[in-house]
């Protein structure tokens, strides 16, 4: 028996919360019987010879019960499970049709010449080929807007022929018209459409002028010819907070699926700010009931972000990074024409560009210095990209943090 990866454990006192990394599942038992399975582990102990090191009857029935809910949890075991990438994002473009306030990617203009350090239809398909062979949960066609490439039904055909997986595309829909719905329709199986507004009013501000009638002019469109999973998203800031029951409303109406989106000061979105949060929140109320705690505790997971391990993105110039939001050259892994096999993706990341897979672990919340003697810290955050911008304004992590725990302690240590 040994730990597995995904092991992960928050020592507070007598107690220890042990939980499984990638799927946020977790326990919380006493510090002895930690120690226990800790030896046990350390000395690959088999249960048998566990049980038998233990004098009480007692004890042996609750060891072996605690060992059967850590194997179920995934973090205790004889073998490591076989590693799988759950989503591979294809970034094809960076140009866009749109000039959205917000972009965190600070998308290029439709007719700019970034397009010349995109890759070639050639390019495109020799990648798919390594991506399929790895067998990935999904793929994410995304950009900019993927359907500004002249080549876009070449590559998404190519990608078909090779791959029975499910397929999304990640797009502004203004480009869905009469002509293509159809052909995409057959090819992509979801559609994950930004639409950031209830009406036009509140979608122009920030996407501008007639986008929000192209946006639901194509859900119909899609919807005549039968697609059945679409979803639409819409960031949020304290600005237009108020208008997320509309959202929710507005989605029904469609029969789509509503995603909520929080506001990050990131890409073109640092000099929107003001348009999306015009207040700092306060401090609030941080004392639960006690059926809140206990409700808290039935729905609460730990982090489960898998940038750069069960995810990952493969940028229109051939770079990888560990997710869409983090495309920045601190987290740059390595070009898809180094990489042999991807089934060993973080081996060769490692080996061949160290730094930038390094720079990844280090926001980690177990490794971050504000966050890593922190007795919850590994609930506090639910993805890396949050942490970074976080770790830039200590004031406004300081004020997070002071929040978070006051909750997190009631929930998780009382």
């Amino acid at each position: 028996m040994k730990k597995l990866k995904p092991y992960r454990e928050i020592i507070n006192g007598d107690k220890v919360i042990i939980a499984n990394r990638d799927t946020g599942s977790w326990i919380r038992i006493s510090r002895q019987c930690r120690d226990i399975v800790c030896t046990a582990c350390e000395f690959s102990l088999t249960n048998s010879e566990i049980l038998e090191s233990l004098a009480d009857d007692e004890d042996r029935i609750y060891i072996n019960e605690l060992l059967k809910k850590l194997k179920e949890l995934g973090v205790i075991g004889d073998e490591e499970k076989e590693e799988v990438i759950d989503v591979v994002y294809l970034l094809l473009t960076n140009r866009c049709n749109l000039k959205c306030i917000h972009c965190c990617a600070d998308a290029a203009d439709e007719n700019s010449e970034v397009y010349r350090r995109e890759m070639s239809t050639q390019e495109w398909t020799g990648i798919i080929d390594k991506i399929v062979d790895i067998e990935p949960g999904g793929i994410v066609l995304t950009g900019g807007e993927p359907l500004l490439r002249k080549d876009f039904f070449e590559i998404i055909r190519y990608l078909r022929s090779k791959y029975n997986g499910k397929v999304a595309l990640a797009t502004n829909a203004t480009l869905i018209n009469d002509d293509n719905v159809k052909l995409l329709a057959e090819l992509i199986d979801k559609f994950d459409i930004s639409i950031d507004g209830v009406d036009e009013e509140s979608c122009s501000i920030v996407r501008g002028k007639g986008a929000y009638d192209k946006v639901i002019n194509s859900v119909h469109l899609l919807k005549k010819n039968d697609v059945k999973e679409i979803t639409l998203s819409m960031t949020f800031g304290t600005t237009n907070f108020h208008l997320k029951e509309k959202f929710f409303e507005l989605n029904k109406k469609l029969n789509t699926k509503p995603i909520v989106r929080i506001f990050m000061p990131k890409g073109r979105g640092e000099k929107s700010v003001k348009k999306f949060n015009s207040y700092i929140q306060e401090d609030i109320d941080t004392v639960l009931s006690e059926k809140e705690i206990r409700d808290a505790k039935k729905s609460m997971k730990i982090i489960t972000c898998g940038a750069g391990i069960s995810e990952f993105v493969v940028n229109y110039d051939g770079w990888i990074y560990p997710c869409p939001n983090m495309i920045n050259n601190k987290y740059k892994l390595i070009h898809m024409n180094d990489v042999g096999n991807l089934k060993k993706l973080n081996d060769e990341i490692f080996e061949k560009n160290a730094e930038g897979f390094c720079q990844l672990m280090n926001i980690q919340p177990e490794n971050v210095k504000r966050c890593k003697d922190c007795k919850v810290n590994l609930f506090c955050w639910s993805c890396l990209e949050d942490i970074e911008l976080h770790i830039k304004d200590e004031a406004a992590f300081l004020r997070r943090c002071e929040n978070k725990k006051k909750i997190l302690y009631q929930i998780l240590w009382d």
